[in-house]
């Protein structure tokens, strides 16, 4: 059997947008489009670097919204990237009903921000990212900063991974070492996974299973026998089977996750309405 494909994916919805203007460097706001000297990102759930830019935490939950409403990202989605940016301005914590708030609509040309003062914890600067610190690092430079390679793993039930790396518009010619029963997709690390497993022992496949942690009142998916797994990742790529265990849990108290995930559904009830495919299939 002969393994030839070619893999696509979709550009992340929350990369930060950079420009040059008269010579410098700004962040472009992805909701109302104001040139910025720092930036708000949405934290990952992984933690590092954060995804987007933003004039503050307002505009990256009303930018949310909308892209909910045009439904181009799932409800599911929304939600993560909401309770995200409810924790991160410690909005669990909070004791005088502070609550996540949208901004307005923006003038790029002329802003007016004294939401902020209505809402003066959707605007914490110590939370920013200055312009000065992603140039530094590269990331203004070209698309070729942040371009991705395609990487191939197989993963045995035991022993030795092999890795297959492709520049972009290459092929991999190979035989599967296996038939494939069972095709998953995950993510680790924030980078997004294609899983095709064999199927074809009742061993257990840790290394694979271990990408998905147990949830609450959800079914955890397991892979037996022999897998490949094939996702993107940059030059600087970490290694994606070095953490992935189930056993790693975030901690956080019972109370706040509640609180949290409450105040995201609310707000979604509140303000996001129904998203447009959802809209035309009632229709």
């Amino acid at each position: 059997m002969v393994f030839c494909n070619k893999i696509y994916s979709h550009p992340p919805r929350y990369n930060m947008k950079i420009i040059k203007f008269n010579g410098n460097y700004y962040y472009e706001c992805q909701y109302s489009g104001i040139k910025l000297q720092t930036r708000y990102g949405i934290p990952k759930k992984t933690g590092g670097d954060r995804d987007g830019s933003y004039a503050d935490a307002a505009c990256a939950v009303a930018h949310i919204i909308k892209q909910l409403r045009e439904d181009k990202i799932k409800e599911k989605a929304a939600k993560e990237k909401l309770s995200l940016i409810h924790s991160d301005l410690g909005l669990h914590k909070a004791k005088n009903g502070e609550s996540i708030q949208p901004a307005p609509e923006l003038d790029p040309s002329n802003p007016d921000f004294s939401y902020r003062e209505k809402f003066p914890w959707m605007y914490q600067p110590h939370l920013h990212i200055p312009i000065s610190v992603d140039v530094a690092t590269g990331k203004a430079d070209s698309r070729k900063a942040k371009a991705k390679k395609l990487n191939v793993f197989v993963v045995p039930v035991n022993g030795e991974l092999t890795t297959y790396t492709l520049e972009k518009a290459e092929f991999l010619n190979f035989e599967l070492p296996f038939k494939v029963m069972k095709i998953g997709s995950g993510a680790q690390k924030s980078k997004d996974l294609l899983i095709l497993s064999s199927e074809d022992s009742e061993e257990v496949n840790h290394r694979v299973s271990a990408f998905f942690a147990p949830k609450e009142n959800e079914v955890t998916p397991v892979y037996h026998g022999n897998a490949v797994v094939i996702c993107k990742l940059g030059d600087d790529k970490s290694d994606i089977f070095s953490e992935s265990s189930p056993d790693k849990k975030r901690k956080s108290s019972k109370k706040s996750k509640e609180e949290s995930q409450k105040e995201v559904d609310d707000l979604l009830n509140d303000l996001i309405g129904e998203p447009a495919a959802k809209k035309q299939r009632t229709e």
